[in-house]
């Protein structure tokens, strides 16, 4: 698959000066979207920031690259917080990340594999919170949702719906919704019964495109595995 140039969108990326890609949910009913939070890095005269989303009392989904510094250093445990719900300041609940699992195949010949690019972050205590389920292989028909946290408005959650989806191979969907820093490890969602589930979570940008990983078979796998 030829995707053109490439560009991860890294903990330490300098927001954007242009208008957010994601808009601002001002109308979200309470409570929506407690289960999408920010994936906050802290560290040494440094401070990151990711999305993810519970999908499990105590599981949560990101991109695997959000577990890397700028020089692709592992950030260290105790420098990752998982907080639900961010909204200018005050959280819905927040943890401690216990454990942090990447796809064994995230990193393929030095570079993040975007159809691989995903992590899951074991919390120090479940959350109360309503998870949002994954969704199984079959793809429904779009439009599909993104929501996320981004390095523009990095305190309100923000997110679309009318986004179009085109699977460029079993774990890889690309999108024309364009994201920016921040977003990295967002849900891509699909209406079904009832709500909605988790398509996959936004790894990259590549020419024009969004990239969203799938690999959501190793993410279940890896969560029955305790």
């Amino acid at each position: 698959m030829k995707t053109g140039a490439l560009v991860i969108w890294a903990l330490m990326c300098a927001p954007v000066a242009a208008e957010s890609m994601l808009p601002v949910m001002r109308d979200q009913a309470p409570g929506a979207w407690d289960a999408v939070g920010r994936v906050n890095v802290a560290g040494y005269r440094t401070r990151g920031m990711c999305s993810g989303v519970l999908i499990a009392p105590e599981w949560v989904l990101t991109a695997a690259h959000c577990l890397y510094r700028e020089n692709w250093r592992t950030v260290a445990l105790e420098d990752l917080h998982f907080v639900a719900g961010w909204d200018r300041g005050i959280a819905v609940d927040d943890r401690a990340v216990a454990e942090t699992f990447a796809h064994p195949e995230a990193w393929r010949d030095g570079m993040i594999d975007p159809a691989r690019d995903v992590a899951l972050l074991r919390l120090e205590s479940p959350m109360q919170i309503a998870p949002v389920p994954l969704l199984g292989d079959d793809l429904p028909e779009p439009p599909y949702g993104i929501v996320a946290y981004q390095g523009s408005r990095p305190h309100l959650v923000g997110g679309r719906f009318d986004c179009g989806a085109e699977l460029q191979k079993r774990s890889l969907v690309r999108t024309a919704c364009r994201m920016e820093p921040g977003s990295s490890g967002g849900p891509m969602l699909a209406p079904v019964e009832g709500g909605w589930a988790v398509v996959g979570v936004v790894s990259a940008g590549s020419g024009g495109w969004t990239l969203v990983a799938r690999a959501l078979d190793w993410v279940a796998e890896t969560i029955a595995g305790g």
